[in-house]
């Protein structure tokens, strides 16, 4: 992305890519083959969210996907 970008069109981008990176790590398929496309898959997924919550971007999916990731009994 350009550096020039302002911000309401980067963060527009990136919850779209948010999105995409989420539909290609549930379609590929659970097989040896495909793990390592699926691990590399899903660390640009963790990546894009971490950096959502990082930056405290309100991306509904992106905190969900976060929340759900976390190894914890209560919100609070």
């Amino acid at each position: 992305m350009h550096p020039s970008t302002g911000d309401e069109l980067r963060r527009r981008t990136e919850s779209k890519l948010l999105r995409y990176k989420q539909r290609y790590l549930y379609a590929l398929p659970v097989t040896e083959e495909s793990a390592p496309a699926k691990t590399a898959a899903l660390k640009e997924l963790d990546e894009l969210v971490n950096g959502v919550v990082l930056l405290r971007i309100p991306d509904e999916l992106a905190w969900m996907i976060f929340l759900e990731g976390q190894d914890i009994e209560t919100i609070g």
